[in-house]
């Protein structure tokens, strides 16, 4: 409870660039994104898009996606930029119209 408190007294800085969106089904939370905005310019980045597996293609991601495209169009962004899963998010990226830029490689040092 205290973590969700603090998250929301975040969420409430009138000067942070970016924000999230919890998706519910009555009341069960089933999935999240979250976004910023780029410090200058005309782009958001998407980032953190998730569903719950059981309710995975069920039209929760792409829900997610367009409440956060359609803040972006009324916030006055003009490009969105999204790291995402290749293998899940792909085909729905590309529906709303993305292309793939480039790929990317994860490093890690144990």
């Amino acid at each position: 409870r205290t973590r969700v408190e603090a998250r929301m007294r975040y969420l409430r800085c009138p000067e942070r660039r970016g924000s999230g969106v919890v998706a519910y089904r009555g009341d069960l939370a089933v999935g999240y994104g979250r976004w910023r905005y780029g410090a200058a310019g005309d782009a958001v980045y998407l980032s953190a898009a998730h569903t719950l597996r059981p309710h995975r293609r069920t039209g929760v991601y792409s829900a997610i996606l367009a409440y956060r495209l359609d803040r972006a169009v009324r916030d006055g962004k003009t490009i969105a930029v999204v790291i995402a899963e290749r293998s899940t998010s792909a085909p729905i990226l590309m529906r709303k119209g993305f292309r793939e830029l480039a790929s990317l490689q994860i490093w890690m040092a144990v």
